[in-house]
């Protein structure tokens, strides 16, 4: 097996000249590093890039002012030595690692994952951005919107929920959506949606929509607020982790009229071929693995679209897999049945692991 090692960039950087760093991934992931890290320059540390894409090889990518034939795995085993080191790059770091540890010529070898280095960057992460944010202005307006489409009678607890905003929330307006007020055939994905009783992923699209043409904040039917959620409305848009690697915008989410990002996760289903219903949450997350989300639930904020990225226990203090709730003094809501979807999943199991080799925890 290789071995997986916690590393900040900054003892990246110091890496001995004698051992060679091969870089694995050749992703618009690794070109766009500078958005986490924008006072390093990996190529100096770096001499080859490697991609399991055979469309790729012999190709060329260009990382910082050098650029690189990106070689196959098998250039990269015939040429590594014991003391040479590996940086995985790619968002899929799970499935590399399994890879590279059934690879009995790897065994031992240091490997580095570009994921837990940008968790160590503490210019990029940080809580007093949070705390910073009470003191501003208001840039959300003071509106929760609501989706219910499919015609049929809302359950008494979705009631209780809404019921509990307009409590909790006494001065915003809530308005709801549905087939009266809001064009079900605006767009293809959302028109199969409807036509296939789809009702989820019609509000996958809608609220989306909704938000990036109106501002507000967003709740699915099944979130319980807990206290006022004015303090959300400081950030110029916010989403939340629905668990650690997956954010989620059913949970509750919030953006100004014509945040570019939210414009970004509509043109996602632009691409996307009607009746193929990915659950949001692998979608949005996608969509801002592009601009540096660290899939790790920490607060976090993304300079595109100026987006809040607020750890579970924000949003989400249901713990999935156990359905505990652990909630704290951040915790604004509860969405109830958040993480239905994740049961088909298996990333977080598989990631949990490389975390803990990586911090030497034996389970």
């Amino acid at each position: 097996m290789i071995n997986l090692v916690n590393i900040s960039i900054k003892q990246l950087m110091k890496k001995n000249k004698m051992e060679k760093l091969y870089i694995f991934g050749a992703s618009k992931r690794l070109i766009t590093y500078k958005n986490v890290l924008p006072f390093y320059c990996l190529s100096s540390v770096t001499d080859f890039v490697v991609d399991n894409d055979k469309a790729k090889w012999g190709q060329d990518i260009q990382l910082d002012d050098k650029r690189y034939t990106i070689i196959s795995p098998e250039q990269m085993l015939a040429n590594i030595s014991k003391d040479d080191k590996i940086l995985i790059a790619s968002i899929h770091y799970e499935e590399i690692v399994f890879q590279l540890d059934c690879i009995t010529a790897l065994d031992g070898i240091d490997c580095y994952i570009l994921d837990y280095i940008y968790a160590c960057n503490d210019s990029y992460i940080d809580m007093n951005y949070y705390e910073s944010c009470k003191e501003r202005e208001y840039y959300i307006p003071p509106v929760i919107h609501y989706c219910w489409f499919g015609n049929n009678s809302m359950p008494d607890e979705y009631i209780k929920y809404i019921d509990g905003w307009k409590k909790l929330c006494p001065d915003y307006s809530i308005i709801r959506w549905d087939e009266s007020n809001y064009d079900v055939n605006k767009h293809p994905f959302i028109s199969k949606a409807y036509k296939d009783r789809k009702w989820a992923f019609v509000s996958d699209y809608a609220r989306l929509d909704i938000i990036y043409n109106n501002g507000g904040i967003y709740l699915d039917t099944d979130v319980e607020l807990i206290k006022n959620i004015d303090e959300l409305r400081r950030f110029r848009a916010y989403v939340g982790f629905e668990a650690e690697s997956f954010i989620n915008t059913g949970l509750g989410f919030g953006a100004e009229k014509g945040n570019i990002f939210i414009k970004k996760c509509l043109e996602s289903y632009d691409n996307m071929t009607p009746g193929s219903y990915i659950p949001c949450p692998q979608i949005q997350s996608k969509d801002m693995d592009e601009f540096g989300l660290i899939r790790n639930n920490t607060f976090q904020y993304i300079k595109y679209g100026n987006v809040a990225v607020l750890p579970s226990e924000f949003l989400c203090p249901m713990e999935y897999r156990y359905k505990q709730l652990k909630i704290t003094d951040k915790t604004f809501s509860i969405h109830h049945f958040s993480g239905s979807w994740l049961d088909k999943v298996n990333i977080n199991k598989n990631r949990e692991k490389i975390t803990n080799r990586i911090l030497g925890i034996n389970v």
